[in-house]
């Protein structure tokens, strides 16, 4: 039964797409209507705005995979739904998995391919949040302050850059809110349909995102001016897009209930649930106030949203306790979860892809607070307020581009390398890797795990005897909570490691290099040519 979903699932994301699409074409009329009233500005804040996060992604941005192993997993299901049809062995969502293989389908199997696709879809998630913004609260000011913020938020802009699922879910949350709002303005059954379908393959990618289906619900309630007819008509797209979404949802649930996240990622210093109303006190505690306290964002971003969302709820209280609802929902889920699960770590940094769930809310409030004092109309101080607060905010942002690691030459150069590797390397060579995913995700070459050459001897005899065993020396030996460390030294002590090609960037090296048995006492190997890239 197992195999049977897995198989199924790349059909389910395909059928999911294609009528999203289908929809967007059908709803094309109510989309325009929407944004009509945001004038020809629109389209050219939006040209700008896309040519600015072109060059920033061109020219600024380093294209590098960021979490690992989880990255390759989604290529190597990426590379075997375009190859086989479906990904044998793969236990996560499918959703962004089926992106990357269209991304490979027209760019080659690449890293660069996978990330790409998340650029892509980087730089469309302003333009959504601009839609949203203006959908809401008709501003036009408030959306493109907002779309602008969320473009050039740092942490929006490292995620894009790599081939995490963040960024695409991101895309399709604020899509998908943006499909709700127009829903809630002009009841139809094809804006029904488009919604509930965007919300579908935003679960595709991120299962949890399922949890959005009752903030869709709440805003019908909330924001819709007539009332829907419980109908067939009404109820036929949510099963549909409920059917689309959830056996997705049942594999990537089994995968995780399937160990002790907690116990796992301490080592067996702590006990407990994943999910739990304990996670969530202690999260709250440990990693909430960071939406406060200047770790994530500038302190005039917060006062910004504090004002705004006040503002908003006052002027525009339905459309104000909506967007709270959207935060409200993911940090419930997200910090009722041993929050170590997303990251592995105590570092703040692997846990800035959730966060940035939140912001699509966040910068509207903020865009409206930065609004705020020209709104009120009461003064030539309120508005250098807003002026001085903006200048706050453009000050203190450098900080955060540091921090995010918008450029990273390590990871850079494993990125760089693990294509590199491709144009030299023939076919026939066995490489030896301490996460041999990582080489699988965009090759065919064949792999060993590097635990397993050591260990067995039966596992180790056939590289040995290959024309080409090369042992992959790369970012992850230096991997210490993974024992990546000590295997290298196992590796330099055991074999005779020749250097076959050889990368460095940024003080960092890393590189192949041919294995053979150590030599006898008396026999001195020849030394043999290598490639320095």
């Amino acid at each position: 039964m197992n195999e049977v979903i897995c198989r199924l699932l790349p059909v389910l994301a395909a059928l999911n797409l294609s009528a999203l699409l289908l929809c967007v074409w059908l709803s094309r009329s109510d989309i325009m209507n929407a944004l009509r009233p945001a004038g020809k500005k629109a389209l050219w804040f939006a040209g700008a705005l896309t040519a600015i996060q072109a060059c920033v992604y061109i020219f600024l941005a380093g294209k590098k995979h960021l979490i690992y192993i989880d990255e390759f997993w989604y290529m190597e299901a990426a590379k075997n739904i375009l190859v086989k049809g479906w990904a044998p062995g793969y236990a996560k969502a499918i959703g962004w998995p089926f992106l990357t293989a269209l991304a490979y389908l027209l760019g080659g199997i690449s890293g660069y391919s996978a990330i790409g696709m998340s650029i892509l879809l980087g730089m469309l998630a302003p333009l959504a949040e601009f839609a949203l913004g203006f959908a809401l609260t008709g501003s036009f000011a408030i959306a493109a302050i907002s779309a602008f913020l969320l473009a050039f938020f740092p942490y929006a802009i490292t995620w894009a850059a790599s081939a995490e699922t963040g960024t695409a879910s991101l895309f399709f949350t604020v899509l998908s809110a943006f499909f709700s709002a127009l829903y809630y303005k002009t009841p139809n059954r094809r804006l029904l349909w488009l919604a509930l379908l965007s919300w579908a393959m935003s679960a595709q990618i991120r299962p949890e995102n399922m949890i959005l289906f009752g903030l869709f619900a709440a805003g019908i309630f909330l924001l819709s001016e007539i009332k829907t007819e419980r109908k067939a008509g009404f109820f036929l797209p949510w099963l549909c897009a409920l059917s689309l979404a959830l056996p997705n949802l049942l594999i990537f649930a089994r995968f995780q209930s399937s160990s002790n996240w907690i116990e796992i990622e301490s080592a067996g210093t702590a006990h407990g649930s994943n999910i739990s109303l304990s996670n969530l006190w202690q999260n709250t505690l440990h990693w909430g106030v960071k939406f406060f306290d200047g770790s994530l964002h500038p302190t005039a971003f917060t006062l910004a949203a504090l004002a705004g969302a006040a503002y908003l709820f006052v002027k525009n209280r339905k459309a104000a306790s909506w967007l709270g609802l959207w935060a409200a929902l993911l940090y419930v889920f997200y910090f009722s979860a041993w929050f170590n699960t997303y990251g592995s770590t105590l570092e703040l940094f692997p846990k800035t892809k959730l966060y940035l769930f939140f912001y699509p809310a966040f910068c509207i409030f903020a865009a409206a607070g930065f609004r705020l004092p020209f709104l009120l109309r009461q003064s030539r101080r309120l508005g250098w307020l807003a002026v001085v607060t903006g200048a706050w905010l453009a000050v203190g942002m450098p900080r955060y581009y540091r921090q995010a690691r918008i450029r990273e030459p390590k990871t850079e150069l494993e990125t760089k390398m693990l294509e590199d590797i491709k144009k030299i390397v023939p076919d026939n060579c066995v490489i030896i890797a301490n996460a041999p995913v990582m080489v699988k995700a965009a090759s065919f070459y064949s792999t060993v795990c590097t635990d397993e050459f050591l260990r067995l001897p039966p596992v180790r005899e056939a590289p040995l005897r290959s024309q080409c065993p090369l042992y992959l020396r790369d970012i992850t030996t230096e991997f210490k909570m993974m024992g990546f460390d000590r295997l290298d030294k196992e590796m330099t002590a055991g074999f005779n490691l020749s250097p076959y090609a050889l990368f460095s960037q940024g003080g960092s090296e890393y590189g192949l290099y041919r294995v053979s048995p150590k030599p006898r006492a008396g026999k001195k190997p020849a030394a043999p040519d290598k490639l320095r890239r």
